[in-house]
C-alpha cells in the first residue's frame, strides 16, 4: 500500500492502517484499548469526522474515516497517536516513537466501498486468530452494530443507520442482515476484494479515480510552484533591483558632471541592456525548469505507486506462501505463577500450559471453567516469539495471557479478572524444558 498525498476528497472513505514499530505492540492491557478508543471519541467530536468503523488489534489498527473540509487525515492521525503515545511511554517507563513513522491509507469510492471495507475491518480479528466470531472481540466496533444496547465510545450511531440503510427495508432485522454479511461472506468475493486494496491506493470508478488523480496533481502543483519560482523570482528582482538602483545613481551623478563623463554614461547604460537581457535569459530558463520539475514530479509519482504496487503483490504473496511458526504448536510447558501486587487471593500457583490445535490450555483456568481459545503470535527479529490470548469462563470472568518463548523459557504475564470486578496481576515463568504433545 503507497503512501498517497494527505488531500481532501468529497464523498470519500479513508481506510488507515497505523503498526507499531519494530513489530512492538501498541496495546498491552485493556485499559490501553479503551484509552485509545476515548481518543478517537475526543478527536471525533473536536474534528468532526465520520467513523464507520475501527478494529484495534495488538500489533496495529485499523479505521475507516470520512472527512468534512476543514481538517485532513493526517492531523487526525498525528493528533490521536501522538497524546496515545505519550501515555503509552508515561505508564510502560518508555522513550521514543510507538507507532511506525507514517500511517497508511487508501481512499476508496464511498458508494460502493462502504459495506466491504467495514466487513474487512470487523473481520481482522478472525484474520490474526483471536477470535471466531467479530462479535466477541472487544475492541472494534462490530459488537456496536449487533447490539443497540452497547452504548460506548466512540459514538457512531449516526454512521451505523447510514451503513444499515444499504440493507433492504424488507429485511426483518437489519442488524441481523448485517451480521450475516460480516460473519458468512464469500470466501471467493472476500479474498478478490482484500487483493484489490493490497494493490492499490485508489480504489472506486475510472471517473472517481480520474478525479482523485486531478485533485493530488493540483495539491502538488500548489505546494511545489511557489517553492520552485520562489528562488529564480528572488534573484530575478535582486538582479534588476541593485541594477535599477546602480543606473539612478549613477544618472544622478552624470546630470551634476561634465560633458567628459557622458561616455561613461553610454558604458553604463550598454551593461544595464546587457543586465537586463541575462536577467530575461535566467528567466526563461527557469521557466524551462519549471515545466521539467514537474515531468519528472510525475514520473516520480508513477514510479513510487509502481514500486508500492509490486511491493504490495510480493507481500500478499509471501504471507499466502509462508505457514505459521509452529515453534509453539504442540507443546506443553510447566510453569509457575506469582501474584505481582494487591491482597493476595486464592489461585493455585503451580500448573501448566499446552499449545495444541491452535489453541491456549490451561490446567489453572479449566480448573475455574475456562476454555482453551485461540491465540495470535508473531516472531520478532531476534527469534523470540510472542503470544496473546484471551480465555472466558460461564461466569463471564476473564483471563488475559501475554507470552514470550525464547527458545529455552516461556515467561509472560497473566491479568485475571473476577465477576466481582476484583483484577491481580501475575507473572509466569517455565520451570523445565518443554514437553512435545504431538501425536
Amino acid at each position: 500500500m503507497g503512501r498517497l498525498p494527505r488531500v481532501y476528497v468529497e464523498n470519500a472513505l479513508y481506510y488507515v492502517t497505523s503498526k507499531g514499530g519494530h513489530g512492538q505492540d501498541t496495546f498491552i492491557d485493556e485499559a490501553d484499548y479503551r484509552e485509545y478508543i476515548n481518543l478517537i471519541d475526543r478527536y471525533k467530536k473536536q474534528y468532526g469526522f465520520k467513523l464507520y468503523s475501527y478494529a484495534l488489534l495488538p500489533t496495529h489498527l485499523h479505521l475507516l474515516i470520512e472527512l468534512n473540509e476543514s481538517v485532513n487525515i493526517s492531523s487526525i492521525m498525528h493528533d490521536i497517536n501522538s497524546l496515545y503515545t505519550k501515555m503509552f511511554n508515561g505508564k510502560y517507563n518508555r522513550k521514543g516513537h510507538l507507532f511506525q513513522s507514517r500511517f497508511k491509507a487508501v481512499i476508496a469510492e464511498k458508494t460502493a466501498n462502504l459495506l466491504p471495507l467495514t466487513r474487512h475491518i470487523h473481520r481482522n480479528s478472525i484474520r490474526v486468530g483471536i477470535s471466531d466470531d467479530p462479535k466477541d472481540y472487544p475492541f472494534s466496533s462490530h459488537i456496536q452494530y449487533v447490539d443497540p444496547l452497547k452504548n460506548r465510545p466512540p459514538e457512531i450511531t449516526d454512521e451505523i443507520h447510514e451503513v444499515f440503510n444499504l440493507f433492504s427495508s424488507a429485511q426483518s432485522s437489519r442488524e441481523d442482515a448485517f451480521e450475516e454479511y460480516v460473519t458468512h461472506p464469500r470466501l471467493s468475493e472476500l479474498n478478490a476484494y482484500q487483493r484489490t486494496f493490497r494493490k492499490k491506493r485508489i480504489i472506486g470508478s475510472k471517473e472517481f479515480i480520474d478525479h482523485v488523480h486531478k485533485i493530488i496533481e493540483k495539491n502538488q502543483n500548489e505546494k511545489q510552484k511557489p517553492g520552485r519560482t520562489r528562488k529564480t523570482v528572488r534573484v530575478f528582482m535582486a538582479l534588476s533591483g541593485t541594477a535599477v538602483l546602480t543606473l539612478a545613481v549613477v544618472i544622478g551623478y552624470f546630470q551634476n558632471q561634465n560633458t567628459e563623463l557622458r561616455g561613461e554614461y553610454g558604458k553604463t547604460l550598454i551593461v544595464y541592456e546587457n543586465t537586463l537581457e541575462m536577467l530575461e535569459r535566467e528567466r526563461d530558463r527557469a521557466l524551462r525548469t519549471d515545466e521539467d520539475i514537474k515531468e519528472y514530479l510525475w514520473k516520480i509519482r508513477l514510479t513510487e505507486q509502481t514500486l508500492a504496487d509490486i511491493k504490495a503483490e510480493q507481500d500478499a504473496e509471501r504471507v499466502l506462501a509462508k505457514e505459521e511458526l509452529k515453534v509453539l504448536e504442540g507443546y506443553s510447558w510447566k510453569i509457575d505463577i506469582t501474584q505481582t501486587g494487591g491482597p493476595k487471593m486464592d489461585f493455585v500457583s503451580a500448573g501448566a500450559i499446552t499449545i495444541k490445535d491452535f489453541k491456549v490450555h490451561s490446567t489453572n483456568m479449566m480448573r475455574e471453567g475456562f476454555k482453551a481459545s485461540k491465540y495470535s503470535k508473531r516472531e520478532l527479529a531476534d527469534g523470540r516469539v510472542i503470544w496473546e490470548t484471551i480465555q472466558r469462563n460461564e461466569k463471564g470472568e476473564t483471563a488475559n495471557w501475554h507470552g514470550e518463548w525464547n527458545g529455552k523459557t516461556m515467561r509472560g504475564n497473566l491479568r485475571r479478572t473476577w465477576t466481582n470486578g476484583v483484577v491481580r496481576d501475575f507473572t509466569f515463568k517455565s520451570l523445565d524444558e518443554r514437553i512435545p504433545v504431538r501425536k
